[in-house]
């Protein structure tokens, strides 16, 4: 599991208290993605005009509880200091649980994964 931060690292909410207007972390309730992306109040089509709600700091990125939950990790395998800046590899790789240096892959919860609106967080999608 990732380490719980106690305040957001944007706009300082503590754990269990809203993100402020403007903080770049915040969800949009509705549809799962980032408030500040989300321009709901800028559309006409009224099915898209809904208030994104005030959502809490839990302590981890938006979707890293849902993503260790399935058990999708990922690793960095690309430039970088440890193998060089010219390294071209191939980016951000899918990798099993315990790997050094996996992170949650939060990638995948946008093609794998969907926003419940009911239960606020992100659920599998069923495959048929």
């Amino acid at each position: 599991m990732s380490s719980l931060d106690p305040y957001c690292p944007d706009c300082g909410a503590a754990v269990a208290r809203p993100h402020t207007d403007g903080c770049a972390i915040a969800r949009c309730l509705y549809h799962g993605g980032r408030r500040l992306a989300c321009g709901s109040h800028h559309r006409a089509d009224l099915e898209l005009d809904h208030a994104c709600g005030r959502d809490t700091w839990t302590g981890q990125w938006p979707g890293e509880a849902e993503a260790e939950e399935f058990g999708w990790w990922a690793c960095w395998d690309g430039p970088g200091p440890e193998r060089g800046w010219d390294y071209q590899g191939q980016g951000w790789v899918q990798v099993p649980a315990g790997t050094p240096g996996a992170v949650p892959d939060l990638d995948r919860l946008r093609t794998e994964a969907r926003w419940d609106r009911d239960a606020l967080r992100w659920v599998r999608r069923v495959k048929h």
